[in-house]
């Protein structure tokens, strides 16, 4: 397998041709080009699309922000998901549905955390028993971070 790993800052740097398997709300990429224009302005917070990528085909990505910090991401020490009060939860946007998703997700931490020397990744709300929770939760232990998972209350 030939991959590499984007940190992407705009919305519009994602492959337009190519769709995530999924259809909720919440991880459709036009709910992050929403986030993005509405909420996540440039002038405000840094949004950021880590993606994984097999040659030059997307195969599932990450939408990050620098968690209250305007800074780029070589400088930032701390990124949250990119949600706001009207996700009721987050999740990855995954391109193929035959990946191993868990592998993916470490290979992303350990970019995150080797190359950028990020303390902190929150992922809220992440859903509670999702097909993903697990290869979350997996992949970050598997990239030296400790996990603490809370309860937070939804909308």
């Amino acid at each position: 397998m030939n991959i590499r790993i984007l940190a992407l800052q705009q919305f519009s740097a994602l492959c337009k041709s190519t769709q995530p398997v999924h259809s909720q709300l919440y991880t459709q990429l036009s709910w992050f080009s929403l986030l993005e224009q509405c909420v996540f302005t440039p002038d405000k917070i840094n949004t950021f699309y880590i993606t994984v990528f097999e040659d030059e085909h997307p195969l599932l990505t990450l939408p990050m922000i620098n968690s209250g910090e305007h800074v780029e991401l070589q400088q930032s020490r701390n990124l949250s998901a990119a949600s706001n009060y009207y996700s009721t939860y987050y999740d990855l946007i995954e391109f193929q549905s035959d990946n191993d998703i868990e592998c993916l997700l470490s290979h992303i931490f350990l970019y995150l955390r080797n190359n950028l020397k990020l303390k902190t990744i929150t992922l809220s709300p992440l859903l509670h028993h999702s097909k993903h929770e697990f290869a979350f939760i997996s992949a970050l232990k598997k990239s030296g971070f400790m996990t603490f998972p809370y309860f937070m209350f939804g909308n």
